[in-house]
């Protein structure tokens, strides 16, 4: 029996000692869990602490303070407020209208001068120009020349031949010192060589008169016919300008036309000067 004992004591230590040894490896396991774990939550804190004081030093630095910008309104831009006092009950006085001003007088227009002319003779030739001004200025009358130019129907009275130029002229001026009518002769250039001319005549009656005169006077040397165009002639028409007076230009028209039968075809116009 006691045998028995001792091999009961025998096995119940061993199972003791196993059940130490087991509870032994369990703690140590334990602790060297925990030892780690302990280690990995300080070390994390460490560095959470560590990365915040960073973040916060950078961004104390980098962060700049941003000034401050404040809008001026301009008060040319604002529009201008009228306060008015009135209301309701009394309403704010009208204002008074401006008084126009006055109207300055009017300048009076200076009156316009009426200035007349006697129209001598009109020429389409050099000749009759400068003859009719040596017999207007014999008379003690200074002339102008002006150059005009119009269409219309006129009649000339021509010699019917060609004649030397030595001729022309001589008959020119042999017509010249008897014709008592209207015109001028004067000798004009043709193909090859002059025709004698009595000038233009814009009315065909005078025209008439003229040719027969001549062909009567003159019709053993000379002939005459009417040449009848309508055209632009430019002519040059002798005047004694510097008349004041209507009554005076017509004076000195009649007394030239009883003075030179070649002075039948004067008139008188106006001229308005301002």
């Amino acid at each position: 029996d006691h045998e028995d004992l001792d091999d009961d004591f025998d096995i119940e230590d061993e199972e003791e000692s196993k059940e130490d040894n087991s509870s032994n490896t369990k703690k140590e396991k334990k602790k060297g869990l925990i030892r780690p774990l302990i280690f990995s939550i300080i070390a994390g804190s460490l560095l959470g602490v560590t990365t915040i004081v960073v973040l916060n030093i950078f961004a104390s630095h980098t962060e700049k303070a941003l000034p401050e910008t404040v809008l001026e309104i301009s008060k040319e831009l604002l529009p201008a407020v009228k306060l008015s006092k009135a209301n309701s009950n009394n309403p704010a006085p009208k204002a008074k209208p401006k008084a126009k001003p006055k109207a300055k007088p009017k300048a009076k227009p200076k009156p316009n001068t009426i200035w007349y002319y006697v129209q001598v003779v009109s020429c389409i030739s050099h000749e009759c120009v400068e003859e009719s001004r040596l017999q207007l200025k014999s008379l003690g009358y200074k002339t102008s020349v002006r150059a005009s130019s119009e269409s219309s129907g006129i009649s000339e009275v021509l010699s019917t031949k060609v004649l030397s130029e030595e001729y022309a002229a001589r008959m020119a001026k042999t017509i010249n010192n008897k014709n008592p009518l209207a015109g001028h002769a004067f000798r004009k250039k043709f193909k090859n060589g002059y025709l004698v001319s009595m000038g233009l005549f814009p009315d065909l009656e005078t025209a008439n008169r003229v040719r027969t005169y001549l062909n009567q006077a003159f019709n053993k040397d000379i002939l005459f016919k009417i040449q009848r165009v309508i055209q632009k002639i430019n002519f040059q028409a002798v005047q004694i300008t510097g008349i004041k007076s209507r009554e005076d230009a017509l004076k000195l028209r009649n007394k030239l036309r009883i003075f030179n039968p070649n002075f039948q075809s004067a008139f008188v116009k106006s001229v308005v000067k301002r």
